[in-house]
């Protein structure tokens, strides 16, 4: 007869039925994501319009708006860079993500009711700093409160939450964009994603390792968390000591400390990892696709609202894909499904670029006609809809949430926030480039641009293939045990939990490694 630690490690979904606040306070933490998909949609069309009613450069006034969410972003890794003071006072993770609501609610007031350029400027600041400050606590959040077995779809739920916010974005751009006042309600709206975010994250309790480095005697509050998120059977007590021990360590360490520590000879593969994970994810393309989703639809034969229509659809697939990745990531592991989504993206990349080449070339000789389309073939246009869907499609189960995921949990303790606030910070730089040279790009190389992002996919596969270890049912106190499987031959490298003492294998009765 299987012991009930057995039964629970071959199949982990049961722990969510045991114990559903694991569900709901991962939930809770992941609507984070709605922050940064709902600004994500408004850049789209509508969010636009609010510029432009101060000033008619709008591809100006667009640049200098993700100019100001990246300073706002980088104002708020900046501010984490404290994060042993705000720890020290007991803020915690849960904290930094509370703060990053009222932030992100408070620019978005000022935006929907502005006046003047200067309230939309700073609104727009008090946006990335919100965002900034959730896309950094979030992720290592949900890793250090979620079971192992369970991490990778607990921890996807955030790119979940960003793929409904920007979808729901679509639809609200689509609905008001016939009105003068639709961008003061469209960005009024995004108070609603903020207000769940805090409501949600206010009623969480933090991570038995935020509670710990602040206030090492309070034992009994980190133990009654993991109680609550741990099965019957497991070893509070046994998890207990590594975090006691891990949490020491980390306060004994200042931040600058911590910096010191990732970028040393023992963890640069780590930091590496940290800095070109979000890079890569911004260089598949994606964000040209979704920033600039409209008029490339338009360019490829669409009317003005079909174009809308079509940016709805694709969002609707990215949300739904994502689904895909949450179901897989869990029993597939993080490398096979960037090799699955290398190859569809890369595919995809290349048809798109071959079908654009062939029927949309020159761009500058189409003509557009009174409904504002283009004369390029309808089989060929719809061809193209479905290519770049597809790509989303591989995007939205791989480089969109493991751009995340696999950042948080790649790190010890010590390095973790100093590691995901680089992961930050590379995120929107690269996403600040992309927004600011693809419109460029499409100019100058047309069709080009999808090979050019083709060219990164297999760099970044490549990368993947030889240089990241498999994290899979990995504890985070034996990540050092992972990252001694890499570089090699993928074929030769083993799963980290093959490679452990036989006390410290994954197995059911492990602390470090089960539930």
């Amino acid at each position: 007869m299987q012991s009930a630690c057995v039964v629970s490690a071959e199949r982990p979904l049961s722990v969510l039925w045991q114990k559903p606040k694991i569900l709901g306070v991962s939930s809770a933490a992941a609507c984070g994501g709605l922050l940064f998909g709902y600004d994500l949609g408004l850049g789209q069309h509508q969010g636009t319009s609010a510029y432009c009613s101060y000033n008619n450069d709008a591809a100006n006034l667009w640049t200098s708006s993700m100019f100001l969410a990246g300073a706002g972003a980088s104002i708020a890794v900046l501010a984490l860079t404290n994060y042993k003071l705000m720890s020290k006072y007991g803020l915690g993770r849960r904290g930094v993500m509370v703060c990053g609501g009222l932030a992100f609610q408070v620019g978005a007031l000022l935006q929907a009711t502005a006046q003047n350029w200067e309230m939309l400027i700073i609104g727009r600041i008090l946006l990335g700093v919100g965002i900034g400050f959730a896309n950094e606590a979030v992720p290592p959040y949900i890793s250090e409160m979620a079971p192992p077995k369970l991490r990778g779809g607990l921890n996807m739920l955030f790119q979940l939450m960003t793929t409904i916010g920007i979808f729901v974005a679509s639809m609200v751009n689509w609905g008001v964009g016939e009105y003068a006042w639709g961008w003061r309600l469209s960005l009024g709206l995004a108070c609603v994603p903020a207000v769940v975010f805090m409501a949600g994250t206010g009623f969480c309790p933090d991570t038995p390792n935020s509670i710990l480095e602040h206030d090492p005697d309070n034992i009994e509050k980190a133990r009654e968390t993991l109680q609550m998120l741990r099965p019957a059977d497991h070893d509070i007590d046994a998890e207990l000591v590594d975090i006691q021990n891990n949490a020491r360590e980390t306060r004994e360490e200042s931040f600058w400390g911590s910096v010191g520590t990732l970028y040393s000879r023992r963890h640069w593969k780590q930091a590496v990892a940290a800095l070109l994970i979000p890079w890569f994810q911004q260089f598949t393309g994606i964000n040209s696709i979704m920033f600039y989703a409209p008029q490339l639809f338009k360019v490829m034969g669409n009317s003005g609202n079909m174009a809308l229509v079509n940016t709805c659809v694709t969002t609707g697939v990215n949300v739904v894909a994502t689904i895909i990745g949450i179901v897989f990531v869990d029993r597939l592991g993080r490398k096979p499904l960037f090799y699955i989504a290398g190859v569809l993206m890369f595919s995809m990349q290349i048809i798109t670029g071959s079908l654009a080449g062939h029927y949309i070339h020159p761009w500058t000789q189409f003509s557009t006609d009174a409904a504002g389309g283009t004369g390029v073939d309808p089989a060929a246009a719809k061809a193209m809809v479905a290519t770049i869907c597809l790509f989303v499609t591989g995007f939205a189960f791989s480089w969109g949430p493991l751009g995340w995921l696999v950042p948080s949990e790649i790190h010890t303790n010590q390095t973790r926030t100093a590691g995901m606030c680089g992961t930050v910070f590379v995120n929107f730089i690269a996403s600040f480039i992309v927004g600011q040279c693809f419109n460029r790009m499409l100019c100058s190389m047309e069709y080009g641009v999808f090979f050019f992002f083709a060219g990164w996919m297999v760099l970044m596969t490549l990368y993947v293939a030889f240089f990241l270890p498999e994290t899979k049912d990995l504890g985070v106190e034996n990540v050092m045990v992972a990252w001694n499987t890499v570089p090699n031959m993928p074929w030769n490298q083993q799963r980290a939990d093959t490679r452990l003492p036989v006390a410290a294998a994954t197995n059911a009765a492990d602390p470090k490694t089960d539930y």
